[in-house]
Protein backbone atom coordinates (compact mmCIF):
# COMPACT_ATOMS: atom_id res chain seq x y z
CA UNK A 1 0.00 0.00 0.00
CA UNK A 2 2.90 2.33 0.85
CA UNK A 3 4.50 1.71 -2.57
CA UNK A 4 1.20 2.45 -4.35
CA UNK A 5 0.85 5.70 -2.40
CA UNK A 6 4.41 6.75 -3.27
CA UNK A 7 3.85 5.88 -6.95
CA UNK A 8 0.60 7.85 -7.12
CA UNK A 9 2.28 10.80 -5.37
CA UNK A 10 5.15 10.80 -7.87
CA UNK A 11 2.76 10.45 -10.80
CA UNK A 12 0.69 13.39 -9.53
CA UNK A 13 3.85 15.49 -9.02
CA UNK A 14 5.08 14.69 -12.53
CA UNK A 15 1.75 15.76 -13.99
CA UNK A 16 1.38 19.08 -12.17
CA UNK A 17 4.92 20.20 -11.33
CA UNK A 18 6.87 22.33 -13.83
CA UNK A 19 9.42 20.43 -15.90
CA UNK A 20 13.07 21.43 -15.58
CA UNK A 21 13.46 20.73 -19.30
CA UNK A 22 10.90 23.30 -20.43
CA UNK A 23 11.61 27.00 -20.62
CA UNK A 24 9.37 29.31 -18.65
CA UNK A 25 7.52 31.93 -20.62
CA UNK A 26 5.74 34.39 -18.36
CA UNK A 27 3.32 36.50 -20.33
CA UNK A 28 1.29 37.43 -17.26
CA UNK A 29 -1.50 35.00 -18.20
CA UNK A 30 0.20 31.67 -17.60
CA UNK A 31 -0.84 31.41 -13.92
CA UNK A 32 2.43 29.76 -12.99
CA UNK A 33 2.49 27.05 -15.66
CA UNK A 34 5.41 26.46 -17.96
CA UNK A 35 4.95 26.30 -21.68
CA UNK A 36 7.29 25.48 -24.51
CA UNK A 37 6.97 26.77 -28.04
CA UNK A 38 8.65 24.84 -30.82
CA UNK A 39 10.03 26.63 -33.86
CA UNK A 40 8.17 26.48 -37.12
CA UNK A 41 9.90 24.66 -40.01
CA UNK A 42 12.14 27.07 -41.88
CA UNK A 43 12.50 29.38 -38.89
CA UNK A 44 15.81 30.84 -37.73
CA UNK A 45 16.21 28.07 -35.11
CA UNK A 46 16.32 25.43 -37.85
CA UNK A 47 18.77 27.18 -40.13
CA UNK A 48 21.69 24.85 -40.83
CA UNK A 49 24.37 27.57 -40.69
CA UNK A 50 25.35 30.63 -38.74
CA UNK A 51 27.33 33.58 -40.08
CA UNK A 52 29.91 35.30 -37.87
CA UNK A 53 32.10 38.11 -39.19
CA UNK A 54 31.28 37.18 -42.78
CA UNK A 55 32.18 33.49 -42.37
CA UNK A 56 29.52 30.78 -42.60
CA UNK A 57 29.67 27.92 -40.07
CA UNK A 58 27.67 24.68 -40.27
CA UNK A 59 25.79 24.10 -37.00
CA UNK A 60 25.98 20.57 -35.57
CA UNK A 61 26.12 18.85 -32.24
CA UNK A 62 29.32 17.31 -30.87
CA UNK A 63 28.35 13.72 -31.73
CA UNK A 64 27.56 14.70 -35.33
CA UNK A 65 30.94 16.42 -35.62
CA UNK A 66 32.81 13.33 -34.41
CA UNK A 67 30.67 10.84 -36.37
CA UNK A 68 31.14 12.97 -39.49
CA UNK A 69 34.88 12.27 -39.44
CA UNK A 70 34.28 8.69 -40.54
CA UNK A 71 30.88 9.34 -42.14
CA UNK A 72 32.34 11.82 -44.61
CA UNK A 73 30.25 14.91 -43.85
CA UNK A 74 33.04 16.58 -41.83
CA UNK A 75 36.38 17.57 -43.35
CA UNK A 76 39.56 19.27 -42.16
CA UNK A 77 39.42 22.95 -43.04
CA UNK A 78 35.62 23.03 -42.71
CA UNK A 79 33.90 25.69 -40.62
CA UNK A 80 31.61 24.36 -37.88
CA UNK A 81 29.61 25.72 -34.92
CA UNK A 82 28.97 23.62 -31.82
CA UNK A 83 27.57 24.25 -28.36
CA UNK A 84 28.04 22.72 -24.93
CA UNK A 85 29.62 23.04 -21.52
CA UNK A 86 33.17 24.32 -21.13
CA UNK A 87 35.58 21.76 -19.67
CA UNK A 88 39.21 22.33 -18.72
CA UNK A 89 42.12 20.22 -17.57
CA UNK A 90 45.68 21.21 -16.72
CA UNK A 91 46.88 19.19 -19.74
CA UNK A 92 44.59 21.11 -22.09
CA UNK A 93 45.53 24.45 -20.50
CA UNK A 94 49.20 23.66 -21.16
CA UNK A 95 48.60 23.32 -24.92
CA UNK A 96 46.20 26.30 -25.23
CA UNK A 97 42.95 24.35 -25.43
CA UNK A 98 39.62 23.88 -23.70
CA UNK A 99 37.00 21.21 -24.36
CA UNK A 100 33.30 21.49 -25.07
CA UNK A 101 31.22 18.63 -23.68
CA UNK A 102 27.68 17.27 -23.73
CA UNK A 103 26.00 14.01 -22.77
CA UNK A 104 24.81 11.68 -25.54
CA UNK A 105 21.73 9.75 -24.42
CA UNK A 106 20.79 6.83 -26.70
CA UNK A 107 18.38 4.97 -24.43
CA UNK A 108 18.44 6.37 -20.92
CA UNK A 109 20.74 8.16 -18.49
CA UNK A 110 22.34 4.83 -17.56
CA UNK A 111 24.01 4.68 -20.99
CA UNK A 112 25.03 8.36 -21.11
CA UNK A 113 28.31 8.95 -22.92
CA UNK A 114 30.28 12.16 -22.53
CA UNK A 115 31.07 13.59 -25.97
CA UNK A 116 33.83 16.19 -26.08
CA UNK A 117 35.49 18.28 -28.74
CA UNK A 118 38.87 19.89 -28.06
CA UNK A 119 38.92 23.60 -28.94
CA UNK A 120 42.06 25.66 -29.57
CA UNK A 121 41.74 29.09 -27.89
CA UNK A 122 44.08 31.98 -27.09
CA UNK A 123 43.69 32.02 -23.30
CA UNK A 124 42.16 28.85 -21.83
CA UNK A 125 42.46 30.26 -18.30
CA UNK A 126 39.91 32.95 -19.17
CA UNK A 127 37.12 30.34 -19.53
CA UNK A 128 35.17 29.09 -16.54
CA UNK A 129 34.37 25.39 -16.21
CA UNK A 130 30.64 24.71 -16.52
CA UNK A 131 29.72 27.75 -18.62
CA UNK A 132 27.53 27.05 -21.66
CA UNK A 133 29.16 28.26 -24.87
CA UNK A 134 28.69 28.36 -28.61
CA UNK A 135 31.98 27.85 -30.44
CA UNK A 136 32.54 28.57 -34.12
CA UNK A 137 35.80 27.60 -35.75
CA UNK A 138 37.76 25.67 -38.33
CA UNK A 139 38.51 21.96 -37.99
CA UNK A 140 42.25 21.33 -38.03
CA UNK A 141 44.37 18.20 -37.55
CA UNK A 142 45.17 17.63 -33.90
CA UNK A 143 48.65 18.45 -32.69
CA UNK A 144 50.10 18.11 -29.19
CA UNK A 145 46.71 17.39 -27.58
CA UNK A 146 46.93 14.89 -24.70
CA UNK A 147 45.25 11.52 -25.23
CA UNK A 148 43.85 11.53 -21.71
CA UNK A 149 40.02 11.20 -21.65
CA UNK A 150 38.08 14.30 -20.64
CA UNK A 151 35.41 13.63 -18.00
CA UNK A 152 31.86 14.89 -18.52
CA UNK A 153 29.69 15.04 -15.39
CA UNK A 154 27.04 12.31 -15.46
CA UNK A 155 28.86 10.02 -17.91
CA UNK A 156 30.54 6.73 -17.14
CA UNK A 157 32.44 6.81 -20.43
CA UNK A 158 33.63 9.51 -22.79
CA UNK A 159 34.46 9.90 -26.45
CA UNK A 160 36.43 12.53 -28.32
CA UNK A 161 38.16 12.91 -31.64
CA UNK A 162 41.78 11.89 -31.87
CA UNK A 163 42.04 13.38 -35.38
CA UNK A 164 40.91 16.99 -35.11
CA UNK A 165 40.59 20.04 -32.90
CA UNK A 166 38.31 22.99 -33.55
CA UNK A 167 40.42 26.14 -33.96
CA UNK A 168 38.07 28.73 -32.42
CA UNK A 169 37.30 31.92 -34.30
CA UNK A 170 34.50 32.84 -31.88
CA UNK A 171 33.58 31.58 -28.40
CA UNK A 172 30.35 33.07 -27.08
CA UNK A 173 29.25 32.41 -23.51
CA UNK A 174 25.46 32.21 -23.51
CA UNK A 175 22.50 30.81 -21.63
CA UNK A 176 21.68 27.20 -22.34
CA UNK A 177 18.44 26.90 -24.29
CA UNK A 178 16.46 23.73 -24.78
CA UNK A 179 17.77 20.42 -23.46
CA UNK A 180 21.52 20.18 -22.80
CA UNK A 181 21.69 16.54 -23.89
CA UNK A 182 22.24 15.03 -27.36
CA UNK A 183 19.50 12.62 -28.44
CA UNK A 184 19.90 12.69 -32.22
CA UNK A 185 22.81 12.24 -34.63
CA UNK A 186 22.08 13.31 -38.19
CA UNK A 187 24.26 12.79 -41.24
CA UNK A 188 23.07 15.77 -43.24
CA UNK A 189 21.91 19.34 -42.74
CA UNK A 190 20.03 20.60 -40.91
CA UNK A 191 21.96 18.87 -38.14
CA UNK A 192 20.54 18.44 -34.63
CA UNK A 193 22.92 21.13 -33.21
Amino acid sequence: MLMLTIFLGLAWAAAVMPSIFLGAEDDGHSQGTLTRSYPEPGSLALTPTIEIDGVEYTKMNLAELIAGETGGWVKAGGNYAIQGTILRTSELDAVGCIAIGRLLITCCFADATGITVVVKVDEPQSYEIGQWARVAGTLTPTAKVPDKPIAVTGALSSLRSDRYVLDAADVTIQSMTGVPFIFDIRSEAPFAY
